[in-house]
């Protein structure tokens, strides 16, 4: 059976972002792709039309120097970008003096695999068996190629990313915030574009971070091994949330009950600190009825900051609070329903906030949730 392209590719979306609004679609991550990639090297474009590339440098990965690599999936993607793409790169906030055409002089590829077998886009889902779709896979895999790479321009590195919500893939200037604080307004002392030195160091320091990951879950005792990622979840996750959620997450599933604990010291004190809101997916899976006391207290308080500051602009920090209270609402939603039948209280008087307040965010999935929890048991 053949399957259609629009059905792969909105499945890959989905696995590949948990927290994305519904037009978000899927763009370069610096975080994501060295996390995910066992090789990022810098190279040059030695043949464009068989997608041949000289190995100038390598920040990860086991490639040397001057070895050709051969990528069939972004051969000639220089003379593919279409006008759409660069019509942007000349003007606007992410576009700094970008010059009149882009060159393979110096591109930093994001892979995984091996030239005998093939390199991937380190973009894509791993999980994804490609081969079964024939034809239409190449089509998915240069799509992933191209938020794959980045291009370093006068000492700045460019990558393709949507700028605007909704909105296209544009050719931008990738910036970092410089305190790696996720409450920063970005005036302009407060973030940097990344130069070729800088990200060699992104792509060095989550290297590093990774093999403390790896430690981490080799870890023998379930506790030990639960305490040891939430340390690590506090001492990483506020700058990384991107590239190692999965993983921590995948480690605290392992540790079944024995996570409880740990978990629960985590989710303490919610309202006015970074909480990652991804870690209360699997809050309720892992620990069922006891973890409903901790779940209404998180909305509770969640409900008491918005209520003391409705006004605030700070997009970033919004978004972010939006997301715990949904995740949330989520873990309750989740349990069977004799232990939802305590929190209908509360549950109520979200919904009815939100409803009340139509400028705050996921309006439809937070009246959802809400509904499905309310309309539990009755």
């Amino acid at each position: 059976m053949r399957i259609n392209i629009k059905t792969i590719i909105i499945s890959v979306f989905i696995c590949l972002s948990l927290n994305a609004f519904s037009d978000i679609i899927p763009v370069f991550s610096a975080e994501r792709c060295a996390w995910h990639a066992s090789d990022v090297v810098l190279v040059r474009l030695k043949n464009d039309l068989k997608g041949e590339f000289e190995v100038i440098d390598t920040w990860k990965g086991k490639l040397n120097k001057g070895v050709t690599i051969h990528i069939p999936y972004i051969s000639n993607i220089h003379q593919a970008f279409e006008e759409k793409d660069v019509s942007n790169i000349r003007k606007g906030f992410y576009h700094p003096g970008l010059p009149d055409s882009i060159d393979g002089r110096r591109m930093i590829l994001f892979l995984y695999g091996s030239e005998k077998t093939g390199w991937m886009p380190a973009a894509i889902d791993k999980r994804i068996n490609f081969s079964q779709y024939q034809e239409d896979s190449i089509l998915v895999m240069r799509a992933f190629m191209k938020i794959s790479v980045a291009w370093i321009v006068n000492n700045v590195v460019y990558a393709f990313k949507q700028n605007m919500n909704p909105g296209p893939l544009e050719f931008s200037g990738l910036y970092y915030i410089k305190n790696k604080s996720y409450f920063t307004t970005m005036d302009k002392d407060s973030w940097a574009y990344y130069t070729e030195k800088d990200f060699k160091k992104l792509v060095y320091d989550l290297s590093n971070i990774q093999i403390h990951l790896e430690k981490v879950k080799e870890i023998p005792g379930l506790k030990e091994r639960a305490d040891s990622t939430i340390q690590f979840f506090n001492l990483h996750n506020s700058a990384y949330e991107m590239a190692t959620s999965d993983d921590v997450l995948a480690i605290l599933a392992s540790c079944g009950v024995d996570a409880l604990p740990a978990m629960n010291s985590l989710l303490q004190d919610t309202a006015n600190k970074y909480l990652p809101s991804i870690i209360l997916w699997r809050y309720s899976q892992i620990g069922g009825a006891k973890t409903e006391p901790v779940l209404i207290n998180i909305v509770t308080q969640e409900l008491n900051f918005r209520k003391s500051k409705p006004a605030m602009n700070d997009f970033n920090f919004i978004n972010h609070k939006t997301e715990i209270m949904f995740y949330a609402l989520y873990g309750l939603g989740a349990l069977p329903y004799p232990g939802c039948k305590d929190c209908k209280k509360i549950v109520r008087e979200i919904l009815d906030f939100w409803l009340a307040n139509p400028y705050l965010g996921k309006q439809k999935e937070i009246n959802d949730i809400c509904t499905h929890i309310l309309n539990t048991n009755q």
